[in-house]
């Protein structure tokens, strides 16, 4: 029901926006526009009152959403939540006593719960308030709220360096300019004691002003407590910019390590990339201390900048720039004088008033002995406190004033499947919605079996083992917000629902105000002690059958640290959650005999229950064709100290590898990983994976790019995530996993797979609604647009092949009557299918009442493992992609490459092992080797610059060819002045095995080298 004048205007006054009197009197104003009351309604009014500045849009969005906000914040009024970039989910704000303009950052986590740990934090930050400098972000004020803390900065309009540099290498003179401006933010703070200690693009600044080239600006973390660096939480890319001497224990950061970090970055803002760009923190770590950079002379960089950046990133600190002074001195002669005395631009004219205040509020604080922030309401200062009612996360769950009724809003489907019954439900919309015509069917849902099965059925078995790497709430902290859909009741083998769509306002995650978690389900299920991020906002909007769904859940992405190499397919569990809810122990008993049996093997194994573990993550590695090897990391619900965690275990046998300790007892092989935070777990796997492991020092496995992408956008909240790389399914290794009669659901899941695909991700969700979704990233050739296209297509063959699958099979009596419910079953799940994208991912997803779960997966797994008859056959015939035999086969296979700048030996490393991920199972194994001494001859350097390199969706043979063409100005590669050529030939290192070698048209033809037809001579 649409919201009338009245409740609109009841909204702006609960708010605080306006007083009854400014509605009464705007109200006025708005009904002497001509037929605004007639034919308007409370969203023409919101725009009219956008239009005349009284609210903001932001403030619109949530007032028309049925929310009076929050939006003060003890002295604070938030107008605008940043949707993108470095600030995205922070709040621009006016201070309401002066009206100057601000940010506010709200802070969550551990340091702001613990109040011993939060006093130290809210000291540091009050102290950083003090340092003033045109080159740092101006802290201005630190606020305890108690249920809300936040630390107010200056209002930042531009963006940060990282996003700046997505548009390429910036120039010499611009990167001397910012890393001047990046040398005096350092000099000022290395003058007030303290070190930035977190120095890389991301945290770099540049002001959008008129009139001004651009104010360079360091960000900082307002929780950051100057320490050592713990490489058990830090993330891979920090690394980029870490100074070497990192590497030794206890120490912290200071004046020449940020010298350092500002060395890396001047480095990559001129060559687009970090020095030592890929690869594991461990490996990074290891570069920075060992290899020297590559010279910066190749890309046009001037002699002068290349030996100041050289200097900067000395090994020995000793070598480098001792003071920032010293680097803004040497880098001034490359800056044009007029922008390096550019002024800064002028603060905002309500900066004095301002800055009497907060002197006014710290002197209150002083007087009172405070020694932490507290509300300016509890100071005396002039300005109102903050509501003491916690805001609503997502769609509110009490009563919401709809007309001339109040009706119940609620998240869950009524069901009396087994006694289950969700209290509440969603109103169901006045006019039914057109859904898309599209279907999961036995295909999709076939492949969440599959993967179910496996996981399971395989997780207990020793000589199958595979580091699994547990779900953990690594970096910042999130809020599992209420279910996202509700719908009409359920019954047992019924799908239907009327769900209502909660959008994610544009961003990946739903936009709702902060607050903490109750660490509840809307079922009374317990969560995992999580923390809301703040400012995000879900908004109920009318259903067009084509926006994604919501999710149920926001958590961190799942962690693989510790993971051996050659991981390909990523299982994350939350078994204790699911068997918390009745539709999750549905799901597990639907999934048979099979899985006794390896949960029986498993809880022998380890002496735990399955309701006994908080988190699972079981990998599937390379194994040679045979089984994927297997290993779990297992987190217990309860945490032990590692005497009671080994008598669990069964005391097993201390053994030791390269002098790190791990045991071996009942078949298996277990190690028990230092826990950073208080948090142990244990490993089981084969002895071998173990000790690959802690080789590794629980770093996490080095992914292709686009799994990594995948990773970052998983949930960690939920039950099921599953990540992999889809060729893995498809080739040798992959193909035991379809063992049984599950060899039946291979072809139709490789068809919908289709090909290219370069990563892919399910996430499955039981409660009282059934949540799924897939995500998948392919090739450059096909973007994401075209990729959602392709699976639209493909679902709309899928539902008359279902049909024809189910009516030709020979179902046995005993699931003869679910076999006749599967189709509808399915029709159902067609109908709230969605189909979008979303980051760089083409995204598949979908909600049903929780009954649906269990009932479509074991449809599923007997429609997989029942014999078709005579008139049966797969769901979709189409054969698998056949892998090549030899290496023209390779060389004919389709790819994408691309790279902005790079040298000519990185470019063909990269591409052998791009073309190497390719054809994994294949008996013919890819190599490129350039042949350094042929080059040298025709005065050729294997370090010579390829830059602005792209092709898309061309045969491996035609990139090789592309890629040698660059590195002269020759148009015809059968010209003989074209003198770089590749060409297929013995390794020298292993003459039986044919590779493909980068060398000159002149020792090709000395050698008798048969050359590519592409690059032989015309004959006239």
């Amino acid at each position: 029901m649409s919201q009338s004048f009245a409740e609109f205007w009841k909204l702006a006054v609960d708010s605080k926006l306006l007083s009854p009197q400014q509605c009464q009197q705007l109200h006025t104003d708005f009904s002497q526009i001509k037929g605004a009351l007639e034919t308007g309604s409370s969203k023409t009014l919101a725009e009219w009152l956008v239009s005349r500045n009284v609210i903001s849009r932001y403030q619109a969005t949530i007032l028309l959403a049925g929310r009076p906000g929050p939006f003060a914040y003890g002295d604070y009024r938030v107008y605008e939540r940043i949707e993108a970039g470095r600030l995205k989910g922070q709040f621009r704000a006016v201070h309401a006593p002066t009206g100057h303009p601000t940010v506010l950052q709200f802070l969550t986590g551990n340091l702001t719960r613990d109040p011993q740990l939060w006093a130290k934090v809210a000291r540091e930050a009050i102290s950083n308030c003090q340092i003033s400098s045109p080159n740092l972000q101006q802290w201005l004020d630190v606020v305890d709220l108690a249920t809300f803390k936040f630390v107010v900065s200056e209002d930042l309009r531009g963006q940060s360096v990282e996003e700046r540099m997505t548009a390429g290498r910036i120039s010499p003179p611009d990167a001397c300019r910012w890393g001047i401006g990046v040398a005096q933010g350092l000099a000022h703070l290395h003058n007030a004691g303290k070190a930035h200690g977190d120095l890389r693009p991301m945290n770099i600044w540049i002001e959008a002003v008129a009139n001004h080239p651009g104010q360079v600006k360091l960000l900082r973390d307002p929780l950051y407590v100057s320490q050592p660096v713990n490489f058990a939480e830090t993330d891979a890319s920090r690394g980029d910019y870490l100074a070497p001497e990192f590497i030794q224990s206890g120490k912290e950061p200071d004046v020449l390590t940020d010298l350092y970090s500002l060395g890396c970055v001047l480095y990559a803002l001129l060559t687009g990339n970090p020095p030592f760009a890929g690869g594991t923190l461990e490996q990074k770590m290891r570069r920075h201390a060992t290899e020297p950079i590559r010279p910066l002379e190749q890309y046009g960089v001037p002699q002068p900048v290349a030996q100041l950046v050289t200097y900067l990133m000395a090994k020995n600190p000793a070598v480098r720039y001792q003071q920032a002074a010293i680097v803004i001195e040497q880098l001034a002669p490359f800056v044009d004088p007029q922008l390096l005395h550019f002024p800064p631009p002028q603060a905002p004219a309500t900066l004095p008033a301002f800055e009497a205040w907060i002197q006014q509020k710290r002197s209150v604080l002083a007087a009172k002995g405070a020694t932490a922030p507290v509300s300016s309401a509890a100071t005396g200062v002039a300005g109102n406190s903050a509501s003491s009612e916690t805001p609503k996360v997502g769609i509110d769950l009490g009563k919401i004033e709809t007309g001339s009724k109040k009706s119940a809003v609620g998240i869950g489907i009524k069901s009396k499947d087994k006694g289950v019954d969700s209290a509440t439900t969603l109103k169901e919309q006045n006019e039914k919605k057109k859904t898309q015509q599209l279907i999961l069917g036995l295909v999709g849902a076939g492949f969440l079996a599959v993967i179910a099965l496996i996981v399971i059925n395989y997780s207990g078995n020793p000589k199958q083992t595979e580091i699994v790497e547990n779900a953990t709430n690594g970096g910042s902290e999130t809020v599992v917000p209420p279910n996202s859909v509700g719908g009409t009741e359920a019954k047992n083998n019924d799908t239907g629902v009327k769900p209502v769509e909660v959008v994610n306002s544009g961003s990946n995650t739903p936009n709702v105000n902060p607050q903490t978690n109750n660490n509840t389900s809307d079922s009374g299920t317990a969560k995992s002690p999580i923390t809301q991020p703040v400012g995000l906002q879900q908004s109920v909007v009318p259903d067009d059958g084509q926006l994604l769904w919501a999710s149920p859940t926001i958590g961190a992405p799942i962690d693989l640290s510790g993971v051996p190499p050659e991981g390909q397919v990523f299982v994350a569990l939350r078994p204790a959650l699911m068997l918390q809810t009745e539709e999750g122990k549905r799901v597990l008993s639907a999934l048979g005999p099979e899985l006794e049996g390896a949960k029986a093997t498993f809880e022998k194994a380890s002496g735990f229950k399955l309701d006994e573990v908080d988190r699972l993550v079981t990998t599937f590695h390379n194994n040679d064709g045979k089984f994927p090897r297997v290993s779990l990391v297992v987190y217990p619900v309860e945490t032990l100290e590692t005497e009671a965690l080994l008598a669990k275990l069964g005391n097993p046998a201390v053994a030791e590898h390269e002098g790190k300790k791990y045991y071996t007892g009942n078949g298996w092989a277990f190690a028990i990983p230092p826990a950073a935070t208080g948090d142990v777990h244990f490993i089981m796997s084969d002895p071998a994976t173990i000790m690959d492991g802690l080789a590794q020092n629980s770093a996490p496995p080095i992914l292709r790019k686009e799994v990594e992408r995948l990773r970052r956008v998983t949930d960690a909240e939920r039950h099921v995530n599953v990540l992999f790389y889809p060729n893995f399914l498809g080739n040798n290794d992959g193909l035991p996993l379809f063992g049984g009669g599950r060899e039946r659901a291979r072809e139709p899941l490789l068809w919908l797979l289709g090909d290219d695909l370069q990563a892919g991700a399910v996430s499955l969700h039981f409660d009282s609604q059934f949540y799924w979704e897939l995500r998948f990233i392919s090739t450059l050739s096909r973007d994401k647009y075209t990729l959602a296209k392709e699976f639209r297509e493909r679902m709309e063959q899928i539902p008359d092949q279902v049909l024809t699958y189910i009516a030709g099979m020979n179902v046995p009596q005993y699931w003869r009557k679910l076999s006749m419910k599967f189709p509808p079953m399915i029709s159902q799940m067609h109908a709230y299918t969605r189909i979008g994208v979303e980051d760089e991912a083409a995204v598949l997803n979908g909600v049903l009442p929780g009954v649906a779960a269990h009932n479509l997966i074991l449809g599923t797994e007997l429609a997989i493992l029942t014999s078709p008859g005579a008139g049966g056959g797969t769901a979709v015939a189409t054969a698998a992609k056949p892998q090549p035999k030899t290496i023209d086969d390779i060389l004919q296979m389709k790819t994408s490459f691309a790279f902005d700048n790079t040298s000519l030996e990185f470019a063909m490393r990269d591409l052998a092992t791009e073309t190497g991920e390719l054809t994994k199972g294949s008996p013919v194994e890819f190599a490129i080797r350039i042949l350094g001494t042929d080059l040298q001859l025709d005065g050729i350097t294997r370090n010579m610059s390829i830059r602005d390199f792209k092709q898309e969706n061309k045969p491996v043979g035609e990139i090789l060819t592309a890629l040698v063409m660059k590195t002269s100005t020759n148009t015809d590669p059968a010209s003989p002045e074209q003198k770089l050529i590749w060409v297929v030939g013995p390794d020298p290192d292993n003459p039986s095995k044919q590779i493909v070698l980068i060398t000159t048209r002149k020792k090709a033809a000395e050698r008798g080298n048969k050359l590519p037809t592409v690059f032989a001579e015309k004959k006239t």
